[in-house]
């Protein structure tokens, strides 16, 4: 990951062809971490949108973007696990049910590991 000029991008080397390829973040204000599935197709970023950090799934090989997370908690630090689809990520919010909106409540002053896996059909 490389921040130039102000705007992230990812770059992929393949060292192969020995080229360089710039995969753009411009929408992202920050990065607050990223992991590269195992076989590499898939990255996940935390990402700042907005002041709002979220979790976001994006193919390595286009420009899809898939958000995971969307609420006002602090998502950051996600991490594949390796040979699977589970991604852990780090978060201040008191409730793992990633579809309710947040209570003032729920805000935890601390942050505590929660698990993604992208091939359930619930979160």
């Amino acid at each position: 990951m490389k921040s130039i000029k102000g705007k992230h991008f990812i770059i992929n080397n393949n060292t192969i062809s020995n080229k360089k390829e710039y995969k753009s973040l411009e929408k992202f204000e920050r990065i607050s971490g990223f992991s590269y599935n195992s076989s590499e197709s898939l990255i996940v970023v935390s990402g700042s949108i907005n002041n709002q950090k979220d979790i976001y799934l994006l193919s390595a090989n286009s420009s899809n973007i898939k958000k995971i997370t969307d609420d006002e908690f602090d998502d950051i630090y996600p991490k594949f696990f390796k040979n699977s689809t589970s991604i852990a990520f780090s978060s201040n919010r008191n409730n793992s049910n990633l579809n309710e909106k947040k209570n003032i409540s729920d805000f935890n002053e601390s942050y505590n590991i929660f698990l993604y896996n992208l091939d359930t059909t619930t979160n």
